[in-house]
């Protein structure tokens, strides 16, 4: 291959890896589209990722029930622009009771 030709195709992989990556706010997006009324905080870097998610619908379910309700609202994205997620999952009153009390 030609310096020419490697460089038309370092250039076109360059631009897809940009149509495929994920950021924080669409992630968020996915989540609480997918997760019914839920709230979502999302960090990470591009290829790997932190998630805090809140939602009723995780009451009464073990944690891989709820894990496997947000992979289901990410789709196809798991494995693909996202490589690896962190999750942690709350119901509103898990919440409640997981903040620090204030200190007087």
């Amino acid at each position: 291959m030609q310096a020419k030709e490697a460089l038309k195709l370092i250039i076109a992989l360059t631009q897809l890896k940009g149509l495929w990556s994920v950021d924080n706010e669409e992630i968020k997006r996915l989540i609480e589209t997918g997760v019914a009324a839920s709230v979502a905080t999302v960090d990470g870097d591009g290829t790997h990722f932190q998630a805090i998610v809140i939602s009723a619908a995780f009451q009464g379910l073990g944690l891989v029930k709820r894990h496997q309700l947000v992979y289901a609202a990410l789709g196809n994205r798991m494995g693909g622009e996202i490589h690896a997620l962190s999750i942690q999952t709350y119901t509103p009153q898990e919440w409640e009771e997981s903040k620090p009390l204030p200190v007087l």
